[in-house]
């Protein structure tokens, strides 16, 4: 075997080692987590090394139980850094919230707290860089998008320039106008977020069964999720309809049905 995958090396004797429960064999060399692809009795080539698998446990978590677990100075060797240390583990007493103690650990020491693996990404520079940068897209996404609102709205305002004068003559207060042109808006936003859901949710279930992070992620779409996108959609459609609105609005009833 030589895509090993996450490798995490631990003190045997140390509390993040014996919490992993051991389901088969035993913990004298390599133990895979149960959703890694191997069993015992394989041989894992790392970094010119070879160890043999000789257990299998169970975490619960699924970042780890798709890992490969290694004695801690094994993998200050492979790594070629000697005595390091990059986690500590810490036993939170009876009647402690993780999530406190995390944040007096934070701002005590000055460190990164993770009250369990899979948030692993806040201590690592690269998933740190891919979360800022899918923030800076999200911002471009609400800009670009509300010019496509605007620019579709804008449009459609220009090419009904008489039904709107109509609309005024016959008595329509320009708050209804302009609400009219709004609910437009806000429809092409939700059809747009529809698709984009269902895009998002394949992309996802794609890339994190089919490639090798499904070892390090697991997409969760909670009502959070999808509160932020009904918000994000919202916010598209209004910024997108505020220049069409204000220009019908402008429109007066005579002027309006005078062009053709």
């Amino acid at each position: 075997m030589t895509d090993p995958g996450l490798v995490i090396g631990v003190d045997p004797a140390q509390f993040p080692a014996r919490r992993l429960t051991l389901v088969r064999g035993t913990r004298a060399g390599a133990i895979l987590g149960d959703r890694f692809p191997g069993r015992i009795g394989d041989t894992l080539a790392l970094a010119g090394r070879r160890f043999r698998v000789t257990g299998i446990f169970h975490s619960g978590d699924r970042f780890e139980d798709n890992a490969i677990v290694l004695p801690l100075p094994a993998v200050q060797r492979l790594a070629k850094r000697p005595g390091e240390v990059t986690t500590i583990g810490v036993v939170v007493r009876l009647g402690e919230r993780p999530g406190t103690v995390a944040a007096r650990l934070e701002k005590r020491f000055g460190v990164t707290a993770i009250v369990e693996p899979g948030q692993a990404v806040k201590v690592d520079t690269s998933s740190r860089v891919i979360l800022d940068v899918g923030w800076v897209v999200s911002v471009l996404a609400l800009i670009v998008g509300g010019i496509g609102v605007m620019n579709t709205m804008a449009m459609s305002v220009f090419e009904r320039v008489q039904e709107i004068g109509v609309l005024r003559a016959i008595g329509w207060r320009a708050r209804r106008i302009g609400a009219l042109i709004i609910s437009e808006a806000i429809g092409i936003a939700l059809v747009a977020l529809a698709l984009g859901f269902a895009l998002g949710i394949a992309a996802a279930h794609f890339f994190t069964t089919r490639t090798g992070l499904s070892q390090l992620v697991e997409p969760r779409f909670t009502a959070g999720v999808f509160a932020w996108g009904l918000a994000f959609a919202l916010g598209v459609a209004l910024l997108g309809a505020a220049y069409p609105t204000w220009r019908a609005l402008r429109l007066r009833p005579i002027e309006a049905l005078r062009r053709e």
